[in-house]
């Protein structure tokens, strides 16, 4: 159920596009936004302010990859929140609502409260949705089809004034080849169910009664008296959807249980009547609102809050204080001791009887960390909005108190690294001071001890593969910046290992400490060859009057270099896969990366200056795919899916810090439509 995942939903933003509206800022909107955010309490542990204007989700049409898909996109609010939002909600309900995360306050602790988080899931039990109503007769209506589609009467008792109507949580049948037809295993017949009288909604100075709703699946629009129960959860019928059904989670369900009240103004819904009662309470003791608290006033001042069609808030400190969940994290034997040689079989050499299942992290361990987290940190926030280019995600952290030590500076020398990698790139990740990078991991592993092990594991790895120790011979020249990246070239070993595998591996690193580098580059070389039994040959070769040293095989009664490295300039390390891809890289690129539109267009909205890009190239990344498994790539089934790849130009990313937040920025560059 969604209701589990209201503070999950900060990650979303990062990855779901699809949750945006182009819609300008209005007086209303701002007071339909205010209206909300003065109902909370101000120490809510996370908001999700969703918009359900179904016009608003439309304006995706503008990019080719949505042009074709506008009913569905009219329902993508009904989607999100598991209701027929066209027929049976959309009249009465205002355009926009929360689903809020109440405060843990400790008394929460149930059996319920340790399975969930056992589980990994956030606690149900504490979330609510705060809907408001525009129509009370028609809210009403509707009240009186929900509970027409319950196959039990609720629980009905008065908290504070307020009737509370319950539907505990059911456990599931268990099914049966001996027993098909046991409640809960049949499928019941489609029946009409006698209409109830249903209390109207409150007005503003009295709280009455209402009907309690239920959860149904999103479908096309239809009236819920044509509800059919399938086992004992109604549901409506999914448009077709190609290349099979679309499993759609639904709000509430009635296995989780379902609680509903009317407050002036506002339907509310959660799984139990625990969030609810907190929301009453807050609203009866006259406690501070979420509108008056100054860390979401920051949220709401956002030049984006009113064109988001999902925005998302959170306090890490109410976080910190609920129970967290507990991942198994497998742990690798002591080696044991060496013994005489054993005839190989194919089965392990020993099996230890008393072997364990792999152990949970305790629950403390990861509570410490959220701590710690909070320690430093305040809120965090996210917005998704429409720009011309295509669509924008932004999540941003917040310090505690500011931190200009830990802000971005840009320097003479900022992006410099982009002029080192081709225009044609596929796929490009840049960063800066590798060697503060680890030192910030390691410090967090001395808080973590469940990290320890990974970073023992990195350290052994490194010094195997190279002969080196990495925190003595290769961090302490890491310090400039940094990339790795993908790019078309046909003379590297990918392409005589496979006639259609053009790509070249590129490495590039900036450093303070040339001669640090290259005393680490000398002994990686000569440990290389140690290895090789004299296969390998280091050699000193040129390119354009430029030496690069290049790493050999012999093959076919020639030398076949699959490895080199190269200064470009005095600061400047570029690493390739042979000599064929350095050609193209030392002493630069023909076009750099930096002058290629697709780039610019994917990177220019990025604040500056900023700690890095994550970059892919869709269109040459797909052109390459296709040509590697061109057999495939031209079947019929793949022609459609081909021409919907093709209308994303560009995936994009960046992280950037100010003295007062850590910011995460995504961007999809899509297609406009094209026109008839």
């Amino acid at each position: 159920m969604l209701h589990r995942f209201a503070l999950p939903l900060l990650a979303l933003l990062a990855t779901s596009p699809s949750y945006v509206i182009a819609q300008p800022s209005s007086p209303s909107n701002v007071a339909k936004s205010s209206s909300l955010t003065a109902t909370l309490p101000a120490n809510v542990a996370g908001v999700v302010f969703v918009n359900t204007n179904t016009e608003a989700w439309t304006t995706l049409t503008q990019f080719q990859l949505f042009s074709q898909a506008r009913p569905f996109l009219a329902g993508l609010p009904a989607l999100f929140l598991g209701l027929d939002l066209t027929t049976d909600v959309q009249p009465w309900l205002g355009e926009r609502v929360a689903i809020a995360l109440m405060p843990f306050t400790g008394s929460e602790k149930n059996s319920d409260d340790r399975l969930e988080n056992s589980s990994g899931l956030l606690n149900a039990n504490h979330a609510l949705l705060l809907a408001p109503v525009k129509d009370t007769q028609l809210l009403n209506a509707f009240l009186t089809k929900l509970k027409a589609s319950r196959s039990q009467p609720p629980i009905e008792r008065q908290y504070k004034g307020v009737t509370v109507w319950e539907w505990p949580a059911e456990k599931p049948a268990q099914c049966d080849s001996a027993s098909p037809n046991q409640p809960g295993c049949e499928s019941a017949p489609e029946t009409e169910s006698e209409p109830e009288t249903t209390p109207q909604a409150p007005s503003e100075e009295e709280i009455q009664p209402t009907e309690p709703t239920t959860q149904t699946s999103i479908g096309k629009p239809q009236a819920f008296s044509k509800l059919k129960a399938v086992g004992s959860t109604p549901t409506l019928p999914l448009p077709p959807i190609p290349g099979g059904g679309l499993s759609v989670p639904s709000i509430p369900s009635p296995q989780a249980g379902l609680a509903i009240a009317v407050l002036p103004g506002y339907l509310v819904t959660a799984t139990t009547p625990g969030p609810i009662e907190q929301l009453i309470d807050a609203r009866r003791s006259k406690s501070p609102a979420l509108a008056a608290n100054p860390q979401f006033q920051r949220t709401m001042q956002h030049p984006q809050f009113q064109r988001s069609l999902l925005v998302a808030y959170g306090n890490i400190a109410e976080i910190a204080r609920f129970p967290q969940p507990q991942f198994p994290i497998p742990t690798t034997p002591p080696p044991e001791e060496p013994t005489s040689p054993q005839p190989q079989t194919s089965l392990p050499r020993k099996l230890k009887a008393d072997s364990q299942p792999p152990s949970p992290v305790p629950m403390e361990s990861l509570t410490v960390g959220l701590e710690r987290l909070a320690q430093d940190y305040s809120t965090v926030d996210g917005y998704v909005w429409l720009q011309p280019e295509g669509i924008h995600t932004q999540i941003s952290t917040y310090y505690k108190t500011p931190q200009p030590t830990k802000a971005d500076v840009l320097t003479p020398n900022a992006e410099q690294i982009l002029t080192r990698m081709p225009g044609a790139t596929y796929l490009a990740s840049t960063s800066r001071n590798l060697k503060q990078q680890w030192q910030s991991f390691v410090d967090i592993t001395q808080a973590e001890p469940t990290l320890q092990p990974a970073l023992q594991l990195i350290r052994d790895g490194i010094r195997t593969f190279s002969g080196l120790n990495l925190e003595r011979d290769w961090l302490p020249w890491m310090d400039g910046e940094y990339a790795a990246f993908l790019f078309p070239d046909n003379q590297g070993p990918f392409s005589r290992l496979y006639p259609n595998l053009d790509l070249g591996l590129g490495l590039v690193m900036q450093t303070s400490d040339r001669p640090a580098a290259e005393a680490a580059l000398t002994k990686f070389d000569q440990f290389i060859k140690s290895q090789s039994g004299g296969a390998l040959n280091i050699a000193t070769r040129s390119i354009q009057g430029q030496p690069v040293t290049s790493w050999e095989f012999a093959e076919a009664g020639d030398r076949q270099s699959f490895f080199a490295h190269s200064w470009v300039d005095q600061d400047t390390l570029v690493v390739t896969t042979g000599l064929g891809p350095m050609k193209a890289l030392n002493p630069k690129p023909y076009l750099p990366l930096n002058q290629n539109r697709t780039f610019k267009t994917a990177t220019d909205s990025f604040l500056r200056p900023n700690q890095g890009y994550f970059y892919t190239n869709m269109g040459a990344s797909l052109s390459f795919i296709y040509g590697l498994f061109q057999p495939y790539s031209n079947a019929p089934e793949m022609r459609e899916v081909k021409r919907w790849l093709g209308t994303v130009y560009s995936i994009s990313a960046s992280n950037s810090a100010t003295p007062e937040k850590q910011q995460f920025d995504s961007l999809l560059v899509l297609a406009p439509t094209r026109k008839p």
